[in-house]
């Protein structure tokens, strides 16, 4: 019986201690996995409203995203501190769009700014909704 506790609080606390390395080796990269909604708004003030979903590992992410004229995109970026870059392309057409935000952990929100080229620009703000980043 004792053998047997010894080996189950031996697992444990390898498991204990893998899961903070982990952690520490995720320590740059905030949790933004989740659903998302936002709009993103051009630079004569019109705006549009997308939503989506987010996975994550590490410091990478993906998903997909719907626009509010029902067009649909995957997004694929990177988290490094409170910096949040990703590519959005559009699935009917393959165009892009690069967006880069800055990350406020206490409302779960991205504010930044888009652009498909030199005269395509933009800001964007999107919620993550029922995550902790």
């Amino acid at each position: 019986m004792k053998k047997t506790y010894w080996v189950v609080v031996l697992l444990l606390t390898v498991v204990f201690i893998s899961g903070g390395l982990m952690q520490t080796a995720n320590a740059g990269s905030v949790y933004v996995a989740g659903k998302f909604a936002g709009k993103y708004v051009y630079d004569n003030g019109s705006s549009a409203r997308f939503e989506g979903n987010i996975q994550q590992q590490g410091a990478k992410f993906w998903g997909e995203c719907i626009d509010q004229d029902g067009s649909r995109s995957t997004i694929s970026g990177s988290v490094d501190g409170n910096t949040m870059d990703f590519i959005k392309t559009y699935k009917s057409d393959n165009h892009q769009v690069q967006y880069t935000g800055d990350l406020i952990p206490e409302t779960n929100t991205v504010k930044g700014n888009w652009r498909i080229d030199q005269s395509n620009i933009g800001t964007f703000t999107m919620t993550i909704r029922g995550n902790r980043m």
